[in-house]
């Protein structure tokens, strides 16, 4: 068995450049972004925001706007939405 299978709080992801993370993640700050909340499910940890890019993906802190304030997010899954014009990300909460 590998080490990285016997580590319960390790993951894996594919980056950006495309070549394959394993390890845990540490949740540096995403880019900076205007990210406005548009739905929220907290039994869930489940968040959704309107964005102009495709700039917050998992493992990273991003700091989401909302009716509540400005809350910091631990991305653990993030789906993007493209819907004509309009771009929405939809995540849930890293454990």
């Amino acid at each position: 068995m590998s080490p990285f299978a016997r580590c319960p709080r390790a993951g894996w992801r594919v980056l950006r450049a495309g070549t394959v993370w394993l390890g845990t993640d540490v949740f540096e700050p995403a880019t900076e972004g205007a990210r406005l909340v548009v739905g929220r499910e907290p039994a869930l940890g489940a968040w959704a925001w309107s964005c102009d890019t495709i700039d917050a993906v998992p493992g990273e802190l991003a700091l989401l706007s909302g009716d509540e304030g400005d809350r910091y997010v631990r991305l653990g899954e993030v789906v993007y939405t493209l819907d004509g014009a309009n771009l929405t990300a939809s995540a849930i909460e890293a454990a």
